[in-house]
């Protein structure tokens, strides 16, 4: 059996048509996969399993498709994929194990993730997201120093003391304190008991999650004799702390996202220039070669015409 040309086939995985089809086939994947999560049907196996083959003639396709062994496994988008067919191919029960057949189960809804592939934009934030991993690491060192130094602050200026340590004469304002903050350590600990706890107290201020009530809430204390610190140094030390956290760090981040996605969009740009440059020059060679061919056979009509057209006169003669 005659193989395509390689040149069709890549042509045929790089059109826009077999990405749309390819698209199609993940979102109704998904779907099922979905559903698969509420009933236990023998349909949604079969589905699975024509899904896959799916997959897998795409895989095929576009490494017969490559232009070299090299580039082909330098796309990480082929990995992925080469990955995804692969444990899809496992048969769940090959294990006994209840724990393996849940973790094959759920590797199949990283098939969504192909998703990506067929969209331009997409690639390029998920290239965004994978670049900006070096610098977003530094940033987040920076960001768990800043938390670190006001979370200790915070342990020494706003903890609350043990009940069992209070006098008898502010067992009283603790009690008061804990029924109307239910703060009692147990169900709703202290924001700044601990260093770990003060920590994610100050994450979750700068996503603006209660910070507010957790001043308040000092502000209480510190009315009732519970802590030294006064609602002074309590309020700035959240407003400073919100601003800080919430615009500043944050804006660092998406500064650097942002830095990361122009030059993402400007390689990607020229990447497709590139392929459209390859494409027309792959059709241009072969409009040449038709061209090439029909003035071939136009050729061979003519030899054929004046072959008979000799056997004519000799016939006469």
């Amino acid at each position: 059996m005659r193989m395509l040309p390689r040149t069709r086939v890549r042509l045929l995985v790089t059109s826009r048509i077999f990405e749309l089809f390819i698209m199609a086939v993940i979102v109704v994947n998904g779907v099922f996969i979905g559903l698969e999560t509420y009933y236990s049907d023998p349909l949604f196996k079969l589905c699975n399993q024509i899904f896959l083959w799916i997959y897998t003639c795409e895989l095929l396709l576009r490494f017969y498709a490559r232009r070299s062994l090299k580039s082909y496994l330098h796309d990480g988008w082929n990995i992925l994929d080469l990955i995804i067919v692969i444990t899809g191919w496992i048969p769940e029960d090959l294990f006994a194990d209840a724990a393996f057949v849940a973790l094959m189960r759920v590797l199949r809804v990283f098939r969504l993730v192909k998703i990506f592939r067929t969209n331009a934009e997409m690639r390029i934030m998920i290239s965004v997201m994978v670049q900006s991993t070096r610098t977003l690491c530094y940033n987040l060192v920076m960001m768990l120093i800043f938390i670190y130094i006001f979370a200790v602050a915070g342990c020494y200026l706003f903890k609350l003391p043990a009940a069992g340590q209070l006098p008898a004469q502010m067992q009283t304002q603790y009690t008061q304190y804990v029924k109307d903050t239910g703060i009692d350590g147990h169900v709703r600990h202290d924001p700044y008991g601990t260093l770990d706890e003060a920590m994610f107290t100050l994450m979750r201020s700068m996503t603006g999650d209660a910070w507010t009530d957790v001043r308040y809430n000092l502000i209480y204390a510190s009315e009732l004799g519970l802590i030294k610190a006064s609602p002074v140094v309590i309020t700035l030390y959240h407003v400073c702390w919100f601003i800080f956290g919430a615009f500043l760090l944050i804006n660092v981040l998406m500064g650097a996202v942002i830095n990361n996605y122009e030059g993402a969009m400007a390689r990607e740009e020229s990447k497709l220039n590139k392929e459209h440059a390859s494409r027309a020059s792959t059709l241009q060679r072969l409009m040449q070669r038709r061209r090439r061919v029909r003035e071939q056979l136009q050729h061979i009509d003519r030899i054929k015409e004046r072959t008979e057209e000799i056997k004519a006169e000799a016939a006469d003669r």
